[in-house]
């Protein structure tokens, strides 16, 4: 059974279901838009397959999401809000997501955003919160900015994920 993590007006983050996995894999995994600045390669189905089975939620707050629109139950992405483990200081979480084309230009990255920092400083008191982006994901460093948050380090090299910049919330 779906359980939801988080809400936003116009989308609903839930625990993955088994079929949504092709759906993830279409939408995100094999395309390179997608995915060329997040991990600089597509995924093969079954690499998909094992990486989501592997890293969504079970129904903790803590993991990757799938992100539906509200209106037409569309599967329209990921999101994930985890402990930041890069610098190991207590109390300090990362969010971020991954939307498919069709879903860009739509606002939904701000809107997931928002959403997902209101659900770690709701869930946790006196949070320190972070995002990482590519230093050439010009449009995902402008969403971080549009909701607040300051670049802190660019170019950091992160053991799996190569370079990003890191934004903190003041």
């Amino acid at each position: 059974m779906r359980k939801t993590i988080f809400e936003t007006k116009r989308l609903i983050a839930t625990t993955l279901q088994e079929c949504d996995i092709e759906l993830l894999w279409r939408g995100c995994f094999s395309d390179w838009e997608v995915m060329k600045l997040l991990l600089g390669r597509t995924f093969t189905f079954e690499e998909a397959k094992e990486y989501i089975e592997r890293t969504f939620s079970k129904g903790q707050l803590m993991d990757f999401t799938v992100v539906f629109e509200k209106g037409s139950s569309e599967l329209i992405g990921y999101a994930g809000m985890f402990p930041y483990l890069y610098e190991h200081r207590e109390k300090e979480y990362e969010f971020g997501y991954i939307l498919k084309q069709k879903a860009w230009g739509r606002g939904y990255a701000t809107e997931l955003s928002l959403g997902q920092i209101k659900k770690l400083q709701e869930s946790f008191s006196d949070v320190s919160i972070v995002a990482t982006a590519h230093p050439k994901n010009i449009v995902s460093k402008r969403v971080l900015e549009k909701v607040g948050m300051e670049l802190v380090d660019a170019s950091v090299e992160l053991e799996n994920r190569g370079l990003r910049d890191i934004y903190r919330l003041p």
